[in-house]
Parts: structure tokens; C-alpha cells; sequence
């Protein structure tokens, strides 16, 4: 990726770790490190299961699952070095044109810091909270910390599972 050089290691990565075996043969969740599972949950896929920001139309990648097949991140990987892009465009590029078998699983798999304030996500109940812990909201003057721990958003809604504040608080981060 030309612009962001860091944004593409993730598909190279898979791509390694499938061609020399060292993935199971079994539903993989592929998740940034601030994207944390809050329920239990079971993922029925072919291939590939992702993940949308909710309140654009785009893959995120911050949240998918995948089976390990190496067909599929060697097609990514080759639209991300030939077009130079970075691999959520490469993503959305490869699965509007359709080459690409993929499930759309919606945002209850990547619950991000902006959807609590879309009137249409107010009975949305997260398997996975995507956030940075310590930034602030675009549009708010609470941490997402406030937001997602303590209820500080427009429903007064705990997001986090006692188990993820426990484990959070124990780590310092309250």
C-alpha cells in the first residue's frame, strides 16, 4: 500500500501461515488487537465471513473469519500488490466484482466505537467490540473507555461483558 505501507501485513502473514501448514483446518477469527469478543459465538462459513463498519458500505478488516484456503488470500494478496492498494480496498474490490465467495455476518461481529449513535444499532447486541480503549469518540467527549464500560452514550447502554471490564480494570485500564 503505497500510502500506508503498515496497513497490509495481515494477508501476506495468512498467506505464509497457510502455505506452510501452520493453521488448523477448522473456522479461523482473524481480529485487530483492539477488537475484543464480548459473547460466546459459532461462525457457519464456506470460506470467508466479514465484517462491514456498519455505517458505510465497506469491509472492515479488522474482524473476519476465514477457513484456511490458500486460493483465496493468494487472490487478496495478488489484488493488493498489483493495484497497490491497501487490503480493505483490495477486499471490497475483489467481492464487488465477485471473485471472491465470502458471507456477510454483519456488525454484531465488529461493534465499533461510532455505532452506538446510529438510532438504527439500538438493539444491536455485540459478539465483538471493536474500539480503541483510550481515544475519544469522533462526535463525543467520553472515552471509548466511558462509552462501552460505563454506559456514556445517548442509550445509557454497558456494552463490555463483566468478564472484559474485569479483565480491563485488573490491567489498569478503567
Amino acid at each position: 500500500c503505497s500510502y500506508k505501507p503498515d496497513r497490509t501485513n495481515k494477508i501476506p502473514a495468512i498467506v505464509y501461515l497457510i502455505e506452510n501448514g501452520l493453521l488448523p483446518n477448522e473456522t479461523i477469527w482473524y481480529h485487530d488487537f483492539d477488537a475484543f469478543q464480548v459473547k460466546q459465538f459459532t461462525i457457519d462459513i464456506d470460506q470467508l465471513g466479514l465484517t462491514s463498519y456498519g455505517y458505510k458500505n465497506s469491509w472492515n478488516g479488522g474482524s473476519f473469519f476465514f477457513k484456511p484456503n490458500k486460493d483465496v488470500f493468494k487472490l487478496w494478496n495478488s489484488e493488493i500488490r498489483r493495484e497497490n492498494r491497501c487490503d480493505e480496498k483490495a477486499l471490497n474490490r475483489l467481492t464487488r466484482n465477485s471473485k471472491l465467495e465470502h458471507k456477510h455476518l454483519g456488525v454484531i461481529y465488529n461493534f465499533n466505537q461510532r455505532l452506538p449513535y446510529f438510532s438504527n444499532f439500538d438493539s444491536t447486541e455485540p459478539s465483538v467490540l471493536h474500539f480503541h480503549p483510550n481515544y475519544k469518540h469522533y462526535r463525543a467527549d467520553e472515552t471509548n473507555i466511558n462509552i462501552f464500560m460505563y454506559g456514556k452514550n445517548r442509550l445509557g447502554k454497558i456494552y463490555m461483558s463483566d468478564q472484559l471490564i474485569d479483565i480491563f480494570k485488573k490491567n489498569g485500564v478503567k
